[in-house]
C-alpha cells in the first residue's frame, strides 16, 4: 500500500494498525485515483480476500491490472503467495530469452 505517495500519506484512512484490519471506506476518499483505487483493492484482496459488495467485478484482474501499477502488482502477489510463485522466472529474464 506504499506504492504511491497518496496512499502513503493516507495509509491511516485505509488500514487500522491497532486493530489489524482494512478500512474499505477509504476506497471512496477524494484523493483516490483509478490507479490508487486498483492498488488498494488488490492490497485488500491479498490481505483478506476483500471484494467490494455489489461491485465484485472491480476486484478482478481485468479491472485491477488496467493501470500503470500492474508490474508492481505481480510482485505483491509473489510476496503474498511465495509457495506458489517460487519457480516463476523474472519477467526481464523471460523477455531476453524470447528476444534471443
Amino acid at each position: 500500500m506504499g506504492i504511491a505517495p497518496e496512499m502513503r500519506n493516507n495509509i491511516n484512512s485505509l488500514f487500522n494498525f491497532k486493530e489489524d484490519h482494512i478500512k474499505p471506506e477509504g476506497l471512496n476518499a477524494s484523493w483516490q485515483t483509478s490507479g490508487t483505487k486498483s492498488a488498494c483493492l488488490l492490497a485488500f484482496n491479498l490481505w483478506n480476500g476483500y471484494r467490494k459488495k455489489g461491485r465484485e467485478e472491480e476486484s478482478t484482474p481485468y479491472y485491477l491490472f488496467a493501470c500503470g501499477y500492474a508490474p508492481y502488482f505481480f510482485e505483491g502477489i509473489k510476496l503474498r503467495y511465495p509457495g506458489f510463485c517460487k519457480d516463476i522466472p523474472d519477467a526481464n529474464e523471460i523477455a531476453r530469452t524470447v528476444e534471443e
